[in-house]
């Protein structure tokens, strides 16, 4: 019987652990909190992080590898738009895309390094890998799905969403960048 009670107590301990402390629960982080700090890697080794976006309006597109396509229309909306910025206002606006790279282990990191070198080049800027999962956690990203985070100048979160942005969410959030810059 003493056997049993110790075997129901494991159980509800472990039970507890995993319905309270599972950080798949978490919630996005609330438009008007402090960003959190992050640092993130591209494929060639160039690192990024909260501090040096510091002063600008940062647009953050955190996808793992499977889903990249489910937000093409908002990411060609937002490059449209970044384009017809004049010259002087065009580096006050900074894309980041990242990829959850958690996925990638040796002997397949090199594999998943150039997988990000070569899609940076078919972009046309820098992707960005979070090798450890810290940025997923901190920002308490949707796992599998688009996930888009705006930081204004001062590092604030203005924007957070996650899954299929619609033609008339884009228009907010192309609304949002114009006030913003």
């Amino acid at each position: 019987m003493v056997e049993m009670k110790k075997a129901y107590l494991w159980l509800m301990t472990l039970t507890f652990i995993f319905i309270f402390l599972n950080p798949a629960s978490a919630e996005l982080l609330p438009v008007g909190s402090p960003a959190p700090a992050f640092k993130i890697t591209s494929g060639d080794g160039k690192a990024l992080a909260l501090e040096n976006l510091k002063g600008k309006v940062s647009v953050i597109l955190y996808e793992t590898k499977d889903i990249v396509e489910k937000n093409r229309p908002l990411k060609k909306a937002l490059t449209d738009f970044s384009a017809s910025l004049p010259d002087n206002v065009k580096p006050n606006l900074i894309a980041v895309p990242v990829i959850n790279c958690t996925g990638a282990f040796w002997p397949f990191t090199s594999v998943w390094q150039s997988g990000l070198v070569d899609n940076s080049k078919k972009e046309g800027l820098t992707i960005y890998g979070d090798w450890d999962g810290k940025m997923d956690k901190a920002y308490g990203m949707k796992d599998n799905d688009s996930n888009i985070v705006i930081i204004d100048q001062n590092g604030v979160i203005q924007y957070f969403n996650a899954g299929v942005i619609d033609t008339k969410e884009t228009g907010k959030v192309i609304g949002m960048l114009k006030g913003m810059l």
